[in-house]
């Protein structure tokens, strides 16, 4: 009993801190709201996992439900009802991220694990089993009835052999013949629907990813092996590619050589462009104010070094705070942040918008500097080369109609990301981003590791032998 008034006693004193903390933000104090998001988060995340059993995307349905929160605190009616509001946030982002995502159901997978009947039951098992479903009833129809009767209550229901002997009054031996039986049979028919092997790669709704979309819009009508994924955070992508669910990936190379030295076998097989960002803000001195940046392991962070030291644009002691890409404007607007510092064409937005100026670009901070590379896991490359090099190939084309066609540029990346066409274009047409020899350059690689050495982002550097790979260019 102790225990639980001590809980609820807590519970409380939190509620009022929420409160206090939101009457003093709506009274103009925005730095109240983040320290009333970040006594918050860690609930939040809880409750997210809990949804989405998946730590990255969990952590994208928090990020957007505290900027929803701030744009809509005013509707509050109730500051006492803070977490139990921002829960409610929270769910409708997960679901909201389940609806989108587009899962790729393989065949082998359900027949052999047998997710048909997953042991615990969550939205994304949900997802999949609508996806599945159709296929699976359709390829029943193919066996006999004792085969339906026997692969639809070991599949689809969960039941073990000894169980449905039992239920059917059958010995194991029987059971077992008919789903052996069965098994081939379910395969064939269902191999249409698993297809043929494709290359995922990943990637996020920016300029320096602008290649991929237009490889992929250049293919939308024929049968590709290759599909594109859109992410709106760094850390999903991470993630993702981390355990294996896309193979290959547009990535910040900080991030790309983390990876690598946290035991990701990767290749790099191409660089992605070179320069592309620029640093926008609203205030006149940025001393003592928040600059986000897409990550701690970004090549953003590694510039701000050369920033402080021979630019005097920033102070050498910024404060930084991580937001992915598609969030820094809101954040900005929201006064989350007095500016940002990541890839276009966010920082061209904001000063079309008129509600930020850009006061330096990458380019001018280190010229061709590498940024975004492409990677692929050493083991897809490996058992699918012909496909990863015909992808490498696709995407030099796209360059090289980039630069006799922008215009198709900018439709695509506006078709991929909502980006309105002629900022698209600005960005392209004005040379604030290059796409000019992409080869893998491990020297350029080499120097690039030095600048984030000395900018603190890597206490020490890599082994390239074995990550630079030209083999697929």
């Amino acid at each position: 009993m102790g225990s639980l008034i001590n809980e609820k006693y807590s519970r409380s004193c939190l509620e009022a801190l929420y409160k206090n903390l939101l009457m003093r933000t709506l009274a103009g104090d925005r730095d109240s709201f983040g320290e009333a998001a970040e006594l918050i988060s860690p609930q939040l995340l809880r409750r997210a996992l809990a949804i989405l059993d998946c730590t990255a995307s969990a952590q994208d349905a928090v990020q957007e439900a505290l900027l929803i929160a701030y744009q809509q605190l005013s509707t509050l009616r109730d500051l006492s009802k803070f977490s139990s509001w921002m829960n409610s946030i929270v769910e409708s982002q997960c679901f909201r991220i389940i609806r989108q995502r587009k899962k790729e159901i393989h065949l082998p997978t359900f027949l052999e694990e047998r997710l048909l009947a997953p042991k615990r039951q969550n939205p994304e098992n949900a997802y999949e089993h609508l996806c599945f479903n159709a296929a699976f009833d359709q390829a029943l129809t193919k066996l006999s009835p004792a085969q339906q009767l026997t692969s639809n209550l070991y599949y689809r229901e969960g039941y073990s052999i000894a169980e449905i002997a039992d239920r059917l009054g059958l010995h194991s031996g029987t059971v077992k013949k008919r789903i052996h039986d069965a098994k081939p049979m379910l395969a064939k028919t269902l191999n249409g629907f698993a297809g043929k092997k494709v290359l995922k790669v990943g990637f996020l709704p920016i300029s320096d990813h602008l290649l991929g979309m237009m490889a992929q819009r250049l293919h939308t009508s024929s049968k590709s092996q290759v599909q594109i994924q859109r992410f709106l955070s760094w850390q999903a992508l991470t993630e993702s590619l981390r355990h294996g669910h896309i193979d290959a990936a547009f990535i910040m190379a900080p991030l790309a050589i983390r990876l690598l030295l946290s035991g990701t076998p990767l290749f790099y097989i191409l660089d992605a462009h070179h320069d592309g960002s620029s640093l926008a803000t609203s205030s006149k001195s940025l001393q003592g104010k928040k600059i986000g940046i897409p990550d701690h392991f970004s090549t953003h962070k590694a510039l701000l070094h050369p920033l402080a030291k021979q630019f005097n644009l920033v102070p050498g002691d910024i404060n930084t705070i991580n937001i992915n890409p598609s969030y820094v404007i809101r954040s900005m607007h929201n006064h989350l942040i007095d500016g940002f510092f990541c890839a276009e064409p966010w920082g061209t937005k904001c000063e079309n918008e008129g509600s930020a100026k850009i006061i330096i670009r990458s380019n001018s901070i280190s010229p061709g500097h590498p940024c975004c590379i492409l990677v692929v896991r050493q083991e897809f490359a490996v058992e699918h080369g012909a496909l990863v090099k015909t992808f490498v190939q696709t995407l030099l084309k796209a360059r090289d109609r980039l630069i006799t066609d922008p215009q198709f540029g900018a439709e695509a990346q506006a078709h991929y990301t909502g980006i309105d066409p002629q900022l698209a274009l600005k960005v392209i047409e004005e040379g604030h981003i290059t796409f000019n020899d992409l080869n893998p350059d491990s020297n350029r690689l080499l120097d690039f590791m030095t600048l984030t050495m000395n900018s603190g982002v890597f206490p020490s550097d890599c082994d390239l032998q074995k990550f630079v790979c030209s083999d697929y260019c």
